[in-house]
């Protein structure tokens, strides 16, 4: 239940889901090295958007690399991705979500979090503040579809070659740069001519356990109710004891996602 609480400090209004990208993208040209640092204006190239507006991207390469730029202003989106990670797939076979690629950030101990978070009614100042300190200082993250396990590495000194980095902006916006070695997951540039490339975020893991506490009233807005989330006047009952229930339907539930075909240089 507690988990749930420290969701609740992260909610506003609750957008729809991104869809996956129809269609296809031209890679685009860089006019000079990229320095993976979250400075996202050294980019030349004008900003692509998804079709519900939750990711601005580029995606550029040359022999070798892969190159990506993200923006993501939708609130929403960003405490997915500063709680529950953010996953960058690739597929040479084209636009689907492919199997190998790495996760970062990862996602937080949601238990551990818990105990970090302060209580109580929070401003407008203090839940920002929280907001980006989700992805402060991220330095761990996970090859994925390289083996039977996920490869989790500090971002520093992999020895593939992978570069990428996350921080906040003073406008209040995820900044997101990689560099990705074609081969460091196994591609054959020369024999792709389309490359799948998909953005996913985690979702709310189910709960660990359940007991028959029933969910009482009076948690208001914060709470996590029988009828799902009560958030900001949209859930309902609260939360009574130490139980909670397995929700209705929430976005927080789901993936935000987008997959886009870039034809290669």
């Amino acid at each position: 239940m507690k988990v749930y609480l420290l969701l609740s400090l992260f909610v506003g209004f609750l957008p729809g889901l991104a869809n996956a990208q129809k269609g296809m993208v031209e890679s685009c040209t860089l006019s000079s090295p990229v320095v993976v640092d979250g400075n996202l204006e050294e980019w030349q190239s004008e900003w692509m958007i998804d079709p519900k507006g939750k990711f601005l991207y580029n995606i550029c390469n040359d022999a070798d690399n892969l190159y990506l730029r993200l923006k993501i202003s939708d609130e929403l989106t960003q405490r997915k991705i500063g709680l529950f990670g953010l996953s960058i797939f690739l597929n040479a076979k084209g636009k689907k979500i492919g199997k190998v690629g790495f996760r970062y950030p990862m996602a937080k101990d949601l238990e551990e979090l818990k105990k970090e978070t302060p209580t109580g009614q929070l401003s407008k100042a203090q839940v920002e503040e929280l907001k980006m300190g989700l992805i402060k200082d991220a330095e761990v993250l996970e090859l994925l579809g390289l083996s039977k396990e996920p490869i989790v590495s500090p971002r520093l000194g992999l020895m593939n070659g992978l570069q990428v980095y996350i921080k906040g902006d003073d406008k209040g916006d995820f900044a997101y740069e990689a560099k990705i070695p074609f081969k460091a997951f196994r591609i054959d540039k020369a024999a792709v001519k389309v490359l799948g490339v998909a953005f996913v975020t985690g979702k709310m893991p189910p709960p660990k356990a359940q007991n028959t506490t029933p969910a009482g009233g009076g948690a208001g807005n914060m709470g996590y109710a029988r009828r799902g989330y009560g958030m900001g006047g949209m859930g309902g009952g609260g939360y009574g004891g130490t139980g909670y229930s397995q929700p209705s339907y929430s976005e927080w539930n789901s993936s935000t996602y987008m997959s886009v075909g870039v034809k290669l240089k």
